[in-house]
């Protein structure tokens, strides 16, 4: 929980005023893209403490983003044999391309902290590519 995110960018999406913390990882290892949710939620957590002495508050939606080369066949067999939380993780990041990690949810493992609902989305990269384009709208509806 110690590590930052590797990026931050805030854009208005549908008048709307988004936070997209993001976490690029190499490859679709479930430990590795469990990890970048941590990293995600520590960086929120540290953000909102920060934020939270000023006299008003932004009403952001929040999102995290991971970004990492599409799994190879072998990484989703190695995944579908997994029922870690990790792996579990991975397994529904992979299938639905997001996650919503409820507050209730992070009141539970975080406490004292805690963290408003969280959207993880998740990015694979075709065949390895070291350029990939994708725009805002797109991101949004993953």
């Amino acid at each position: 929980m110690r590590l930052n995110c590797d990026g931050i960018f805030c854009a208005e999406v549908n008048n709307k005023k988004c936070m997209f913390l993001c976490e690029l990882k190499s490859t679709f290892d479930s430990s590795q893209i469990f990890h970048a949710r941590e990293q995600i939620i520590g960086t929120l957590m540290r953000l909102k403490a920060k934020a939270s002495i000023l006299q008003t508050q932004v009403d952001w939606e929040y999102h995290g983003v991971i970004v990492s080369y599409e799994p190879t066949d072998r990484q989703l067999d190695a995944l579908n044999k997994l029922s870690s939380n990790d792996g579990r993780f991975a397994k529904t990041l992979c299938a639905k391309r997001h996650k919503v990690i409820r507050n209730e949810l992070s009141q539970k493992y975080y406490h004292p902290l805690s963290i408003p609902d969280l959207n993880i989305l998740y990015v694979a990269v075709p065949n390895r590519n070291p350029e990939y384009e994708l725009d805002m709208q797109t991101l949004i509806n993953l």
